[in-house]
């Protein structure tokens, strides 16, 4: 999984591989016990991320799996404005920085 959130050429796909995490971290009790790995994972792509889908996607994984609100829909797929985007991406860093 973080080989293609890391090394995915396509956006949409580093997106959904974020995604994927939220999703494991769900739905498997396993990786529930992972959570501030996970969250590390994500800080780090969501410090390199330039596509405005896919971190949007990272944002809203970080959001869920930290269980903080940041003001992103996890159920909207649509991308958010730059300026909601930075917004959000402050908060986010903030938060993991405390992790």
């Amino acid at each position: 999984m973080k080989d293609r959130i890391f090394n995915e050429t396509d956006p949409e796909t580093r997106g959904w591989a974020s995604t994927a995490l939220m999703q494991l971290f769900h739905n498997n009790k396993e990786i529930v016990n992972r959570k501030t790995k996970l969250l590390n994972t994500l800080k780090v792509a969501l410090h390199s991320e330039q596509n405005d889908y896919a971190l949007n996607c990272i944002l809203v994984s970080i959001q869920e799996i930290s269980g903080k609100k940041l003001g992103l829909s996890p159920r909207d797929h649509e991308i958010v404005s730059k300026e909601i985007l930075e917004k959000v991406k402050k908060k986010a860093t903030k938060l993991l920085q405390e992790i």
